[in-house]
């Protein structure tokens, strides 16, 4: 079978491959290296002692700091902010979703909080923020402003390039075996819902923020759209 094909200089090529023959070293390239890639991620994973990646705690921690730099922003209360922001996940520890984990997270928290012999005033005040952290997108803003800021922060981690990373190793154990392809739709499809969360920002410093990560989303997914282009993945 002869194929005229552009070359990425722009020429024109001429190729001989006999019909079928790019599907049989396609699979004969998975075979060759399906059982090492498993094996490589196996012993990775053994040899450590520790996880290859901790998702729950690098979401937290980047809730963490956000929040902090919205609450200087605004002016709510640092403490109240910053110790929701720490325990608000604290019953969903995995990568999962755990049904009620804003109400057992603040459970949970009240109880942690006061054997440290925290003010029962400021407890109820961050147990409330993390009750209200939960949903994706707001129809009005939340009240009081340290909630607001919770869920902004919270969301705000779920934009942008570091979303993107997130999804990477997401997908690692949620769909092993995915492709580049894969990844490049799931990004593409994920940015309506980026739009609507973002939309539900209501702190000045959080729209901002909320505007440039989309940006980054964007432009991120269209040059792995680009780049797939060329190689033609398939999935």
């Amino acid at each position: 079978m002869i194929q005229f094909i552009n070359g990425l200089d722009g020429s024109t090529l001429l190729m001989t491959m006999k019909v079928g023959l790019e599907e049989k070293l396609k699979q004969l390239v998975i075979s060759r290296t399906f059982t090492a890639a498993r094996e490589e991620w196996l012993k990775a994973q053994q040899e450590p002692d520790v996880p290859l990646f901790n998702y729950r705690y690098s979401h937290v921690s980047e809730v963490a700091a956000i929040a902090k730099h919205l609450a200087e922003a605004t002016g709510a209360d640092m403490d109240i902010v910053t110790t929701a922001a720490w325990l608000h996940d604290f019953a969903k520890p995995g990568m999962g979703d755990v049904p009620g984990h804003g109400e057992t997270s603040a459970q949970e928290a009240r109880e942690i909080l006061l054997k440290e012999g925290i003010d029962p005033d400021a407890v109820g005040r961050i147990c409330d923020a993390i009750r209200k952290h939960v949903g994706l997108t707001l129809d009005s803003p939340l009240e009081p402003m340290e909630a607001q800021i919770l869920w902004e922060a919270d969301k705000l981690v779920k934009l942008g390039v570091t979303v993107f990373a997130h999804m990477i190793v997401y997908m690692q154990k949620a769909r092993p075996g995915f492709s580049l392809k894969d990844l490049a739709d799931e990004l593409r499809d994920y940015l309506g819902l980026a739009e609507r969360i973002g939309a539900s920002m209501n702190t000045e410093r959080a729209q901002e923020l909320a505007r440039i990560r989309i940006d980054a989303m964007r432009s991120i997914s269209e040059l792995l759209d680009s780049e797939l282009m060329l190689s033609k993945q398939e999935r």
